[in-house]
């Protein structure tokens, strides 16, 4: 499907529903195709999600209705954050070696500690690891499954944009301390050349050597 919107589209908007009202400018027009595009892009996006979970075998027929019914991307991308596989992840690695059914019984809080480290003892038998490393672990696939939640996830963006803030500030490069070392043994007249050299390259950015502003008030 072309992600770009069809001349055929807007014709056939704008005879049957654009022109009886008195039709759009070239600014609504363009704000319409738009809207089509991330139409078209969100639900390309959901087929991919949907095949890579059937794939799997483990696509349900509530995941399935909670997909087509999503409505934007981030609420496509949670529902497929736990169908996601990278090999290379620490949570990987440890469910190669087995020890996913240990992180599930960490996560019904079916063990105590002594429990807990009773069967990591029992793993550490058939993993050669110590049974902290396998703790350890544990703790990785634990990690991921609560940030699979979707309840989670929201939350943590909802905090996010509350509280979180951007920031920039001047780095430290190898040339700078360089810089700063000559200056020490090269005397004050040493000391306030280099620091115009290093002013002139970064005068352009001096605004934002010591900057941040809230996220909330960016939305």
């Amino acid at each position: 499907m072309n992600h770009v919107f069809p001349r055929t589209h807007i014709s056939i908007i704008i005879s049957i529903v654009l022109i009886p009202k008195g039709g759009l400018d070239e600014n609504q027009l363009r704000l319409l195709q738009r809207q089509f595009n991330r139409f078209v892009k969100l639900n390309l996006r959901k087929e991919s999600v949907l095949k890579n979970i059937h794939s799997q075998h483990k696509l349900t027929s509530v995941l399935r209705t909670q997909l087509i019914a999503a409505n934007t991307l981030t609420a496509v991308e949670d529902l497929a954050a736990p169908f996601k596989r990278n090999t290379s992840s620490l949570a990987d690695r440890a469910r190669d070696l087995g020890l996913e059914p240990l992180s599930l019984l960490v996560l019904s809080r079916g063990l105590n500690d002594s429990d807990l480290r009773s069967r990591a003892r029992v793993a550490q038998a058939a993993t050669q690891l110590s049974v902290e490393a396998v703790l350890e672990k544990v703790g990785h696939l634990v990690a991921e499954a609560v940030a699979c939640e979707i309840g989670v996830r929201q939350a943590v963006r909802q905090l996010l944009w509350a509280s979180g803030q951007l920031t920039t500030a001047l780095k430290k490069t190898k040339a700078s301390v360089a810089t700063k070392n000559r200056a020490g043994k090269g005397g004050k007249k040493s000391k306030q050349k280099d620091e115009k050299v290093l002013t002139t390259e970064q005068n352009k950015f001096k605004d934002y050597f010591d900057w941040f502003v809230i996220l909330c008030v960016c939305v």
